[in-house]
This record gives C-alpha cells, structure tokens and sequence, in this order.
C-alpha cells in the first residue's frame, strides 16, 4: 500500500522519522503536513517560522522535528504541531541532522562552524549551543553517526571526523554529491 501526502502544491522538503514510522513534508506557502505512515493520520500545521524553509530534520526519537528558515530556527512536537522553541535571528545554517542515538540535532553554519540544538523539554527553552568543531566552509551537507562519527560533503569530496581522536579524513567520489544519509544500522553511508 502506498500513502501519499497530498498538498496543494508540490512539497519543497520531505523528511521521514529515523524508525519510518512518521513523514514529514512542507509546501512553500509554509504548510507543514506530518503523517503517521502506518496508521494514515496526518495533522497540519501552518509555519510560523520567518519565510520559506529551508531544511527540516526530525529528532531521533521522532516527537520533534526542527524545521530552518532565513530568520529562526522552531521546534514543533511532531504530534500536535505545538511550537517548542524558536530562536530568533539571522539563520546562516547550510545544513543539519539530527543527532544518531542522541536528542537534538547537529547544525552547520555557512562559516563552517557546529553548533548543537538540544530537543527540547516541554516548557524549557533551549538555545543552540557550539560544538567547538569548525568544518571546511564550502561544506554543503552534514550527517552524524550514532558513534559521533561527523561526516560533511561538498561538490565531489566527503570529510569523516571521528569522534574518538579528532582526525580528519577526506574522500573524493568520481560525482557530485547531492544527497547522503546513513542506513538505519549505521554501517553504510549511501550518496
């Protein structure tokens, strides 16, 4: 059986929960439609988060999801709709993930700086806060595995910073990266 989520213009951005479970798609008039996949159920929500997105990620656990604009950065529970946190200013964020294992998500700056924006708690309003890690500054994409493991992509070349010594290493593909994510079991990357 195939679920669509209808909109009335094409969706900019889809997202799914890292268990599957949840979709996450929003039009460019700012209509954010999330559906439980198995059940069907679908609730909307409008944005209220400074213009059009740019990105959105789901936390871990799939109750949250982040969702990026030119100005602010908002926190929405992903069963209500209910906004959580926003943080607002000019958002220079190139891309983001949420973090593997973990509560939140990982954001990359247009400098090529980290910053960390926890899930929130109901009623605790939470801020990002800096990782100390500052990537290549033409990094384009950002993915983290659940052993800490960062990984940043740009044009044909891939950066992995392994969480447990610091280093750095870079990878060239024969092709232009336009999307990476890792598989569920956290062994493959695919590009």
């Amino acid at each position: 059986e195939v679920n669509l989520l209808l909109h009335s213009a094409p969706p900019e951005i889809v997202r799914f929960s890292d268990d599957g479970r949840l979709a996450l798609s929003i039009e460019p008039s700012g209509l954010y439609r999330v559906r439980d996949i198995e059940s069907g159920a679908f609730f909307d929500f409008i944005g209220k988060v400074g213009g059009a997105a740019i990105d959105a990620a789901f936390a871990p656990n799939g109750s949250q999801f982040l969702v990026i604009s030119p100005t602010s950065l908002a926190v929405f529970d992903a069963m209500t709709g209910t906004l959580m946190h926003r943080e607002q200013r000019e958002i220079s964020i190139k891309a983001m993930t949420a973090v593997r294992g973990g509560q939140g998500w990982l954001l990359l700056e247009s400098d090529g700086r980290v910053w960390y924006q926890p899930s929130v708690v109901s009623g605790v309003d939470r801020s990002p806060v800096p990782t100390g890690r500052t990537l290549p500054a033409d990094a384009e994409r950002l993915l983290a595995t659940e052993g800490g493991t960062l990984i940043a992509a740009a044009g044909n070349r891939i950066w992995l910073y392994p969480q447990r010594d610091g280093s750095r290493h870079e990878l060239t593909i024969g092709a232009d990266i336009d999307e990476m994510q890792i598989s569920t079991s956290g062994q493959a990357l695919v590009v």
